[in-house]
């Protein structure tokens, strides 16, 4: 081999495409406090009418609502870290997992990585400078 056509695998390529997927979520860390110091305090209040009217067992039930509300946010927060990594290089086209884009989403990433994969067949692109 001559010094013109040696391959050293650690070269890096140009990247044709990179993208960082992430699901959107409406309510951020501080509206969740909010959220639930508001259904507590509800709660509470709601709890406390049905105990001095003698249905003590009722207030129980407002607990164990307050608890799955927030069950279910802590579902959703930990589903919101899952994210999804796409490179494209002249020679590799790397996808790390998730999958939680919507229809329109998904559509429209597809786009954008056809075009990608597309300048990737046409090889790399150089741009003398002017």
């Amino acid at each position: 081999m001559t010094a013109g056509n040696h391959f050293d695998p650690n070269t890096a390529e140009p990247e044709l495409f990179s993208a960082l997927l992430t699901p959107h979520r409406s309510l951020n860390r501080t509206g969740f406090l909010l959220l639930m110091a508001f259904l507590s305090l509800i709660s509470f209040a709601a709890g406390m009418v049905f105990l001095m009217l003698g249905a003590w067992p009722v207030v129980g039930f407002f607990g164990l609502d307050i608890l799955a509300v927030y069950l279910a946010f802590k579902i959703n927060f930990r589903r919101a870290q899952g994210c999804e990594e796409i490179w494209v290089t002249p020679s590799q086209l790397r996808v790390r997992r998730g999958s939680f884009l919507s229809p329109d989403e998904k559509a429209s990433f597809a786009n954008a990585l056809m075009e990608a994969l597309q300048a990737a067949r046409r090889g790399p692109n150089y741009h003398p400078l002017v």
